[in-house]
């Protein structure tokens, strides 16, 4: 299948909005920060008690 200069156009800019909103996402609630770093500790620092 051969593209048309078009396609590749909207195929590259598709590629790049997807990768921003993957690479540069919200960044987590509190809540979802505090949890992490409770199931880390968990997971991690349980051994050590």
């Amino acid at each position: 299948m051969v593209m048309t200069d078009e396609e590749f156009d909207e195929l590259i800019a598709e590629t790049v909005a997807y990768i921003r909103r993957v690479s540069f996402s919200a960044p987590a609630s509190a809540d979802e920060r505090e949890h992490a770093l409770h199931s880390q500790h968990a997971e991690y620092g349980g051994g050590a008690h």
